[in-house]
């Protein structure tokens, strides 16, 4: 029998895809919760040959996460897939950040309940939120809260009274109000005609494709654009 002892076995060398998921991965991660204010467990699949991994493309991107905070907005749990990612893999194998080459549309579910919606109103300022929510309205707004009910919002205004409105899509930049009533604290509800019909504009960077509200609940079947970031184009060159 040969002596095995005299022959060590040579470990084996990572494959080209496992050497760049193995740089990819990481440096993807770190981009992703420097656009995040907040994530709890971050999970990332790439979805690519080697081939279109060293070109610096990514045909398909999914993610999960939960207690996400994105520009203000506090969601529940995601899960998102983004198409056609393309990214700086020589400034990445040199060591140097990940960054995006050109804009995407990120996509999925995405949940919020009412502890999200009242802590990002809660960093939202009022004005600028009145302003887009009930243009036009000289009621005072003080420390607003919402309540989420059968395919419906109640907002809390202030000590006179609450509003409350069903929400549909008009189109996937727009939700309109269905039946507004303003609920005073003291007195009967009355039907606010102005605001029926109401469009709230999501933007142009915003595709909502279902909204589904439920006591406490909202998903939502969204896309959303990210953007390259200031000065990130001088980077990739």
């Amino acid at each position: 029998m040969r002596n095995l002892s005299s022959h060590p076995l040579t470990p084996a060398l990572p494959s080209t895809r496992q050497w760049l998921a193995q740089i990819i991965s990481p440096a993807l991660s770190v981009w992703l919760r420097t656009q995040l204010s907040r994530v709890e467990g971050l999970h990332l699949e790439i979805h690519s040959s080697n081939r279109q991994l060293l070109r610096g493309e990514i045909p398909r991107l999914s993610l999960r996460g939960r207690q996400v905070v994105y520009e203000g907005i506090h969601l529940t749990q995601v899960e998102l897939e983004a198409k056609g990612v393309m990214f700086n893999l020589p400034q990445v194998l040199q060591g140097k950040p990940w960054r995006l080459c050109q804009p995407v549309w990120v996509g999925g579910e995405v949940c919020l309940g009412e502890a999200d919606l009242n802590a990002s109103l809660a960093r939202c300022p009022l004005e600028e939120f009145w302003n887009w929510f009930w243009p036009g309205n000289s009621v005072d707004l003080v420390s607003p809260w919402i309540i989420l009910g059968v395919e419906q919002i109640t907002l809390g205004v202030n000590q006179a009274g609450t509003l409350r409105t069903g929400l549909n899509l008009a189109d996937p930049h727009t939700l309109v109000f269905i039946e507004p009533v303003w609920l005073p604290h003291q007195g009967s509800p009355e039907p606010l005609e102005q605001l029926a019909g109401h469009r709230l504009d999501l933007g142009p960077e915003v595709k909502l494709h279902r909204l589904h509200i439920t006591p406490g609940h909202m998903v939502c079947q969204a896309e959303v654009l990210i953007n390259v970031g200031p000065g990130q184009t001088e980077d990739l060159g």
